[in-house]
């Protein structure tokens, strides 16, 4: 019997979880675990990827958003050595539950390039989250050596329903960190956003598709594998 806790995909200190891989079906809103599984993805197999590009996971942005104290937060970060960092991914999420990660209802992504000393804000909402992300600059800046100041990215697509903002967000990660200046990638945008917008479309798929070949090298048995189980 196939269970919503079955492993569909270890990777890299990132576990999959069917109910996971489920959000990933038409219409579903996607969880922490899909944003942090496709981040670190990226960190190990994306072109622009290396040992200066840091991309936060989902449950650790939202613990950084609900400690009181910078200390704290400092505390926290202090292992990840972001002042070394050129590039840092943070998806950002409106939950404002300590204890609830995935009680929020809306994804974006911030993003800091030391280039520009600048954070970007990716909203596929407009300006919904904000206020959350110039909070996460803020809590971010002092381990970044950097000011907290965050450009909302007007170029953004907007999204069409209430459920595609996590595809918006991993659409957008995945787009900066395939140019050679991510710096640059407002501006990408801004002259055609076309390509993000068709990326979000096929992405759902994608990443089931990626899942499948992943459980593939791994030699999951076909007694618990998500592909092959009723939906």
């Amino acid at each position: 019997m196939v269970a919503d806790t079955d492993v569909v995909v270890s990777y890299g200190d990132v576990v999959l979880r069917r109910r996971d891989a489920l959000t990933l079906m038409d219409g579903e809103w996607l969880n922490d675990q899909v944003i942090t599984f496709f981040l670190e993805y990226l960190k190990r197999e994306a072109p622009g990827s290396g040992p200066k590009v840091e991309f936060l996971h989902a449950s650790l942005v939202h613990l950084v958003a609900c400690l009181p104290d910078q200390d704290q937060v400092d505390s926290v970060l202090s292992s990840l050595s972001l002042g070394e960092k050129e590039v840092v991914l943070a998806p950002i999420n409106d939950s404002t539950d300590p204890s609830e990660p995935e009680s929020g209802s809306h994804w974006s992504l911030l993003v800091y390039c030391r280039h520009d000393g600048r954070f970007c804000h990716y909203d596929s909402l407009g300006g919904s989250n904000d206020e959350r992300a110039e909070a996460m600059a803020g809590k971010l800046g002092p381990s970044l050596g950097c000011s907290a100041r965050v450009t909302r990215v007007k170029q953004m697509p907007r999204q069409g329903n209430g459920c595609d903002c996590g595809l918006f967000a991993m659409a957008v990660a995945e787009g900066v960190m395939c140019v050679t200046e991510p710096w640059a990638f407002p501006s990408a945008l801004e002259s055609d956003s076309s390509q993000l917008l068709a990326r979000v479309r096929t992405m759902r798929g994608d990443v089931l598709s990626l899942l499948a070949r992943l459980q593939r090298k791994a030699e999951i048995t076909t007694s618990t594998a998500f592909l092959d189980a009723d939906f």
